[in-house]
């Protein structure tokens, strides 16, 4: 009956902690804008065998929420997505690059009425679960 217990209690335990998310911080800039870099964060929730994606950052004294979907490993390799913007005239973008050592390098394009247009790039650094509750 105690180990009955325990495995349910294990089983319960590991379906409440196994919403996998990852956070980070950083900046990108705009082709047409290098000199402005602007801050952003991302956060991805683990969602199937993909992520959840969300982009926060402040654009022409605004606050955008860009949401979408990601694949990759959040650990090394390769990380893609697709995301919307908040905007009443929605635009879509992607973005691609590489992560090694809780770093993204990538870049970012429009692809609005399937056009792709180049707009920048983008630099994440992971945060340590310490630095997220900051």
């Amino acid at each position: 009956m105690k180990l009955k217990m325990i495995l349910l209690w294990a089983f319960t335990a590991s379906l409440a902690f196994s919403a996998e998310t990852s956070n980070w911080e950083g900046t990108f800039f705009w082709s047409k804008r290098k000199k402005q870099v602007e801050n952003i964060t991302a956060a991805f929730e683990k969602d199937g065998k993909d992520w959840k994606a969300t982009f926060t950052f402040k654009w022409g004294g605004k606050d955008h929420i860009y949401t979408g979907t990601a694949k990759g490993n959040m650990k090394s390799g390769n990380l893609t997505g697709k995301i919307n913007s908040d905007d009443k005239r929605v635009r879509s973008f992607t973005f691609k690059g590489k992560i090694k050592d809780g770093k993204f390098e990538g870049t970012h394009k429009e692809t609005t009425k399937g056009r792709k247009k180049e707009t920048g790039a983008m630099s994440l650094t992971l945060l340590e679960p310490e630095e997220e509750k900051k």
